[in-house]
């Protein structure tokens, strides 16, 4: 049976993990030590939820700051996951292959195929 009660602790969770007063615990707590709760081992799974929520909306605003997407994916929940979608589904390096001739001893030449990763660009205006 659905129960709204816990969709509402969820979704608070997730609200307050956003939230630049927890960005900023979580940070401290990563580089520092502090602690985020009382208890260090058997999490519950609210406490699960929102350490994860806390390390996706930290990886957000990295990418906020890095220029790689703009402010306007923090409008709502559903940019937010859109964008965290794209950005892992396009994650993987991609490679091309090129055919290259080289001359051997012998005067022949010989195809060799060689790898290289293609990084993306930003497009002009960015």
């Amino acid at each position: 049976m659905f129960n709204y009660q816990t969709l509402n602790v969820y979704k608070t969770a997730r609200e307050l993990s956003s939230k630049n007063y927890y960005q900023v615990i979580y940070t401290n707590a990563k580089e520092i030590g502090l602690r985020i709760f009382e208890n260090t081992i058997d999490l519950t799974e609210i406490q699960i939820y929102f350490l994860n929520y806390l390390n996706f909306y930290s990886n957000l605003n990295t990418d906020i700051a890095l220029g790689d997407v703009n402010e306007i994916v923090r409008d709502n929940f559903i940019f937010e996951d859109a964008y965290t979608l794209f950005k892992y589904k396009n994650k993987k390096p991609k490679f091309s292959t090129t055919p290259e001739t080289k001359p051997n001893k012998s005067g022949k030449e010989t195809v060799r195929t060689t790898s290289q990763f293609v990084f993306r660009r930003k497009p002009d205006g960015e």
